[in-house]
């Protein structure tokens, strides 16, 4: 490496922060990212983050080339870590292992389109990649990234948590205009940010430094100008269009809210999620508690002279904890309580369903049957139901199942392998699958979406729901099994952008907490306190605003990087092919 003396006051803080210790890099990397996401709050950290990974992936300093693999690893685990340290909160091995697993799988990701990247330079003449290699880079890696998000939440590995989009989530006034990108459009705006902050600013400084290049001194009015324009442009037209986006929809917002309501009681029992029926001796036990303590809130309602009418009631995922059947004790107890309230009832519960048609559905190792020979399949799932005799339990059965912990992965292709079906499936393939959004219709077609805990971080799921008709969405949660961590504020603000992106009210009834709802504009009406017993009587408009564009055309910009990553892995390949044989003939 030719050593230069650092002439300009630009370059020399450019060299300066980034020829410390590749080391420090990583660690700041990790840092600066895992507090751009809640509870921290400071989303535009991204940046810095970014151009760190971006030094740490594209830099020939050898410092940094020697260790890269190492480097980028150790700095996405630590984002990981800090981020998500609280699944080790449920079990210390398995959570650890799915914070290194998910480390691993976006380290991949970085070092595929690194790959890709420099097949497009070997390709390029070293000319022209001066020239071009500025607006390549970022046009190759920025849509393999992207890419990686959108799969990441569409296997059965999923674990879009640490979806950049997600950083965003507590300043929803800045990313309005999800209502028409989705999440991958949150996620794309500050790596383009980030990736002109590398290629103007940071690179050009460090290849004088480490190439012997002559550094560009930017030098006038005009050059100053059009080297920060760009800069401001991608930060503030977002910015603008979002708030302008925002005051608009404020205003049909206050409108709508001044209509219809739908009376809603949000139940948070506080149970111990770690003891069998809530710490009770039986579930029978378990429901009359909470319905105790449900009835109390309904009666004090009552009381007041503008007592609801036809109210909903929301219990927790989890809350009929068991193994239940719709003809069970418990579903007969249910419909007594909400005949006695004459509310609507939707509750989390375990639940048994009997189903002669798995026969033709399942590989026959995947199936459950009962004594009787009688095939079934348990189900983590919602139940609506209704103050009357006469109409039957509306079920949902969750999609969205969480990888190892709910549903053991790839058990359907898996088990398909030669003496791999011959292992006993069933005691720890964990919960069925649901592959319907089912949408519960209340009084006077009035529609809610049923929502069970990790469903809400998945917007496509969401957007489904809203298009089968739902006003508003119901989320019933477990989050007491993280204790007093930032999981559990993650998980409530993660679900403001799928307000945003569906532009419906959401309302969460959390076991331990964090209860509450979200207006269409992603800001919280409110946030209960974690770790106590509390219930909350609020006002949910029932007049809609119409399907975004996210809702009505699904998430085409997911779809287009997705599109766009395999053209380029495929294009990648085959010059690579190409380039191997060529070297080969010489």
């Amino acid at each position: 490496m030719t050593s230069h003396r650092v002439t300009y006051p630009l370059q020399a803080f450019i060299h300066e922060w980034w020829s410390a210790s590749p080391w420090w890099i990583a660690v700041r990397a990790g840092v600066f990212l895992a507090i751009s996401f809640p509870p921290v709050d400071l989303p535009f950290m991204l940046l810095l983050g970014w151009l760190d990974l971006q030094v740490l992936l594209f830099s020939s300093d050898h410092r940094i080339a020697q260790k890269r693999r190492l480097l980028i690893f150790s700095a996405i685990l630590l984002w990981n870590l800090l981020t998500t340290y609280w699944l080790m909160m449920a079990t210390l091995g398995g959570g650890l292992a799915a914070i290194v697993a998910n480390a691993g799988l976006m380290t991949l990701a970085l070092f595929v389109a690194r790959a890709v990247v420099k097949v497009a330079e070997r390709s390029t003449s070293e000319q022209g990649w001066q020239r071009v290699g500025c607006w390549i880079r970022p046009v190759i890696w920025i849509p393999l990234w992207l890419g990686f998000e959108f799969g990441h939440h569409q296997w059965d590995l999923a674990w879009p948590w640490l979806t950049l989009a997600n950083a965003w989530s507590t300043w929803p006034w800045a990313i309005q205009w999800v209502e028409y990108t989705g999440y991958v459009g949150a996620s794309a705006w500050f790596l383009i940010v980030a990736a002109w902050g590398y290629e103007v600013w940071v690179r050009p400084a460090l290849d004088a430094q480490y190439h012997g290049k002559e550094y560009n001194r930017v030098q006038g009015t005009w050059e100053w100008t059009s080297r920060i324009l760009p800069g401001v442009a991608l930060v503030g037209v977002p910015l603008g269009l979002s708030l302008w986006i925002d005051m608009n929809r404020s205003v049909e917002w206050e409108a709508l809210a001044k209509g219809p309501t739908q009376d809603v009681l949000i139940i948070q029992p506080n149970r111990d999620s770690y003891e069998s029926f809530g710490g009770y001796d039986s579930v029978g036990e378990l429901i009359d508690s909470t319905a105790a303590f449900t009835s109390q809130a309904v009666m004090e309602r009552a009381s007041d002279s503008e007592g609801p009418s036809d109210p909903v009631i929301l219990w927790p995922e989890n809350t009929l904890d068991g193994a239940l059947t719709l003809n069970s004790y418990e579903a007969l107890r249910m419909r007594s309580y909400a005949m006695q309230w004459q509310a609507h009832v939707l509750t989390g519960v375990g639940w048994i369903e009997y189903d002669e048609a798995l026969e033709d559905q399942r590989h026959p190792a995947l199936l459950r049957r009962a004594p009787s020979n009688r095939t079934y399949d348990v189900y983590n799932a919602a139940w609506h139901i209704r103050p009357n005799r006469e109409d039957s339990i509306t079920t949902y059965k969750k999609a969205n199942l969480v990888p190892a912990v709910e549903r053991f992965p790839f058990a359907d292709e898996l088990v398909r392998l030669p003496f791999v079906d011959r292992l006993p499936w069933t005691s720890f393939l964990g919960f069925g699958r649901g592959n319907q959004a089912t949408v519960f219709e209340l009084m006077e077609s009035q529609k809610v979406a049923p929502v069970i805990c990790y469903d809400s971080v998945f917007s496509d799921w969401m957007r489904e729901y809203v298009a089968g008709g739902a006003q508003w969405i119901a989320v019933l949660t477990n989050d007491g099994w993280w204790g007093r961590t930032s999981g559990h504020t993650q998980h409530y603000d993660f679900a403001r952008l799928r307000a945003i992106e569906t532009r419906r009210p959401i309302v969460r009834a959390a076991n331990s907490g964090t209860s509450g709802w979200i207006d269409p504009l992603g800001d919280r009406q409110l946030m209960s306190d974690y770790g106590v017993v509390s219930s909350h009587w609020v006002k949910i408009p029932t007049q809609t605003m119409d399907n975004t564009f996210f809702v009505e055309r699904g998430n085409l910009l997911g779809l287009f990087v997705s599109v766009l990553s395999g053209l380029w892995l495929t294009v990648g390949f085959f010059i690579h092919i190409l380039s191997a044989h060529r070297r080969r003939q010489v």
